[in-house]
């Protein structure tokens, strides 16, 4: 989410003072913003109004902070926080344990399974999996979104995603959009340049 000082929509820094009153969080610069920023807040609106218990006074509230170790203790301030350390920090500690443990577990496992996957069939020229529109432009942004679109693609394999999510943008938008890709893998680099000088071509 944007931090708190700024516009949810177009991140301006002044005049924020429209909240949504729903959630009452979302801050926007102008009406304008708070209409162009619906659907894609509609997502975070819920989340994003859920109350939480300080661990100490019991006191309720959207803006308590978490405790950094755990993520499961809520505090209203660090008084609240050290008065209750002594009687928090061994389960803190513990659930950090569960935590580090159940990554490396879950990394181990799908570092193997990677390794397996990549010496089976390390390339996959027209890609292994359906093309996805990656803005899907109507749904997040709205059919009048109008700004200039800029995005980077790691790992971008080919370039189906690409052409899918140009061809899928609203017949309204008249911008430019930047795509930036990228793979660690010079050979599907040089296809992906070989693929767009035929399409120039």
């Amino acid at each position: 989410m944007p931090r708190f000082s700024e516009c949810w929509r177009c991140g301006n820094t002044v005049g924020v003072g429209i909240i949504c009153n729903l959630c009452e969080v979302a801050k926007y610069c102008s009406e304008k913003c708070q209409r162009n920023d619906i659907f894609r807040h509609e997502a975070e609106c819920i989340p994003a109004s859920i109350l939480k218990t300080c661990t100490t006074c019991r006191k309720s509230g959207p803006n308590l902070k978490a405790c950094t170790g755990c993520y499961r203790a809520f505090y209203c301030d660090a008084n609240c926080q050290k008065s209750n350390w002594e009687r928090h920090k061994i389960d803190c500690r513990e659930d950090k344990e569960v935590i580090e443990a159940t990554t490396q577990l879950i990394f181990a496992h799908y570092f193997i399974l990677a390794e397996q996957i990549a010496s089976a069939c390390p390339y996959y020229y027209w890609g292994n999996v359906p093309a996805f529109d990656c803005f899907n432009l109507v749904e997040t942004e709205g059919a009048t979104y109008g700004s200039a679109l800029k995005v980077l693609i790691l790992g971008v394999g080919d370039l189906r995603n690409v052409a899918l999510t140009c061809a899928s943008l609203p017949d309204s938008y008249s911008n430019k959009v930047l795509f930036t890709l990228n793979d660690r893998e010079s050979c599907v680099l040089a296809r992906l340049v070989l693929l767009l000088y035929m399409l120039i071509k």
